[in-house]
């Protein structure tokens, strides 16, 4: 049985695209795309060859294989890992543009998008990519792991979320704002994302990722 109909729900979900936005990048109908989400029919297999090309999927995959939310924002830790990490996975919800305004609005993320880590490599309950809802000098797509809290005193970077514009800041930052009872996340880790719009060679953002993943095993194991 083709797959075709989940995966392209997983890809607009991921890239946080609508149907109607899905739809134009490939000439078709919002229904159609509404149609093939609901297994009510398949693409053509022009429609097909175009949707796994425009997003670099191969064809085989698209159609036969369950998407998972790493392969398609091109965050395939498993491929870098270092051997002596824990093989043990956990699993945290992953915050994008799609689902952002759920995650401001402190809604139910349980059945949501998560993101696989090996356990002894994660620190944080909570993953959240870069986008333009957070004003930040970090690059977008870069993953930050974080934690929720109440008290901030380390001297280190926060996620605040505010209403207007959420923003990465550091403790003397926030204190300076004298904001009652913030939401607040503080950053425990920052990870690159290996994403197909950097301009840098595939070889080069593994590599980069890679020390960045041993750097951090090595902080965890002492």
């Amino acid at each position: 049985m083709s797959r075709i109909g989940k995966n392209i729900r997983k890809i607009r979900a991921t890239k946080g695209l609508s149907q109607t936005a899905f739809a134009n990048l490939f000439g078709i109908k919002r229904a159609s795309v509404g149609a093939y989400e609901e297994e009510r029919a398949e693409p053509k297999t022009d429609i097909m060859l175009q949707i796994a090309n425009y997003f670099s999927i191969p064809i085989e995959a698209l159609l036969t294989e369950e998407l998972t939310v790493n392969r398609l924002a091109k965050f395939n830790i498993k491929a870098v890992l270092d051997k002596n990490i824990s093989k043990h996975k956990k699993s945290i919800p992953l915050i994008t543009s799609w689902n952002w305004n759920d995650f401001f609005n402190n809604e139910d993320l349980s059945d949501g998008t998560s993101i696989d880590f090996p356990d002894n490599f994660i620190n944080g309950e909570i993953a959240i990519e870069i986008t333009n809802q957070i004003q930040t000098n970090l690059e977008n797509g870069t993953i930050i792991i974080c934690n929720q809290i109440t008290s901030p005193n380390e001297d280190t970077l926060y996620l605040l979320i505010l209403e207007n514009k959420s923003s990465i800041i550091s403790l003397t930052e926030l204190k300076s704002l004298k904001i009652k009872k913030p939401r607040l996340y503080i950053i425990n880790q920052k990870i690159e994302s290996i994403s197909h719009n950097d301009k840098r060679s595939m070889e080069e953002r593994i590599n980069s990722l890679e020390k960045e993943i041993k750097t951090i095993n090595k902080q965890l194991n002492g």
